[in-house]
């Protein structure tokens, strides 16, 4: 819900120094260490939707949508999220290509009666007209990929590339990779350096900007490209970006802690809003139903005053009483679900 105070008292975002926190896709060719270093960063978790590079770290293969989309919803849920979180902040999702495979076959199944791909549905079943699986698959996607960014997580990205009329680019069908880069505030190509003088495999080198080869993309426009690429150097690189950013009047940066503090601050602040709203869609709703026999906003004032206190009024809450709001809004569900008032037109 809009209201005047969000044009009196808009939100300003805040950055963190450094990687944590942030969106991150690293993509390149085989055996180049985008998973060995993306499990150096703090606490990592990783979904494994292919086979191998994953050792010593906590895991979880992931061979069907069904499981991804589950991962995502334990570690966006804000009851699940804060338990995940007391022992992982980095969620690394390795093998994004294989992704798209799960979801077409999983759309297939689940929607269009087990067809082979999306564009093979039969356009004379009744039941499937008017069904478009490209728009389930999408919807289904960014949803996912939306849930996890926004979790607060370290996320990371894991993919290979592909070259296409000369340009290397990520790998996958592009209803997948568009909401991931789209989401991501650092998109790494990384390229073979070669071997030293004992034919051992030398770091790859990491690049952040896209020229006419290839794709890389990097919110941070101070940040050097083309470096050795350990997970601590692109770490340095983005924290001296940000550094210099803010030296130059872009923005003022925050440590990792302190903008989750803000972030929290906000998300409290909405939940109670949002909790306020509803519990006034229920009053309202509740005087209109009311009787002489059913006098229903008396007994939610009955209700909340016994919660609150007699005599105080919903309008006198602050955000520390969230919780208080929340069993408030939870016995106004149950008393319309009692006298067959539809939540949904108390919500609304």
């Amino acid at each position: 819900m809009i209201k005047l105070d969000d044009f009196l008292k808009p939100q300003i975002e805040q950055i963190a120094r450094g990687l944590k926190g942030k969106c991150i896709t690293i993509y390149g060719g085989n055996n180049l260490g985008k998973t060995k270093q993306a499990t150096k960063l703090p606490k990592p978790y990783v979904l494994a939707c292919e086979n191998g590079g994953v050792y010593n770290v906590p895991k979880k293969d992931i061979s069907k949508w069904k499981d991804f989309s589950q991962a995502v919803d334990f570690l966006s849920s804000e009851r699940t999220k804060k338990i995940i979180r007391e022992n992982y902040e980095t969620i690394i999702v390795d093998g994004i290509e294989s992704l798209a495979n799960m979801l077409n076959i999983y759309v297939c199944d689940t929607y269009l009666k087990g067809v082979p791909d999306l564009g093979a549905k039969d356009n004379k079943d009744k039941e499937l007209q008017g069904i478009n699986g490209y728009k389930i698959y999408e919807k289904l996607i960014e949803q996912k990929i939306t849930d996890l960014v926004l979790s607060g997580f370290t996320v990371v990205f894991i993919g290979h590339e592909e070259e296409k009329k000369e340009f290397i680019s990520l790998k996958g069908e592009k209803r997948l990779i568009a909401p991931i880069v789209n989401n991501c505030d650092i998109v790494v190509y990384l390229k073979s350096s070669g071997v030293d003088e004992n034919n051992r495999p030398l770091n790859s080198t990491a690049y952040l900007f896209q020229t006419k080869d290839y794709f890389a993309r990097c919110r941070y426009a101070e940040a050097n490209s083309g470096f050795e690429f350990t997970i601590e150097n692109l770490d340095a690189e983005i924290a001296l970006a940000i550094e210099k950013e803010e030296a130059n009047g872009g923005f003022k940066a925050l440590s990792y802690e302190d903008s989750e503090k803000i972030r929290e601050t906000k998300k409290i602040k909405a939940n109670f809003e949002d909790t306020l709203d509803k519990i006034y869609s229920h009053l309202e709703l509740f005087e209109e139903k009311s009787t002489g026999t059913n006098d229903l906003i008396s007994k939610a004032v009955t209700m909340y005053e016994g919660i609150i206190g007699v005599g105080k009024k919903i309008s006198e809450c602050t955000e520390t009483q969230l919780e208080a709001l929340d069993t408030i809004l939870f016995k106004l569900t149950n008393l319309a679900e009692e006298n067959n008032i539809s939540i949904d037109t108390a919500t609304e």
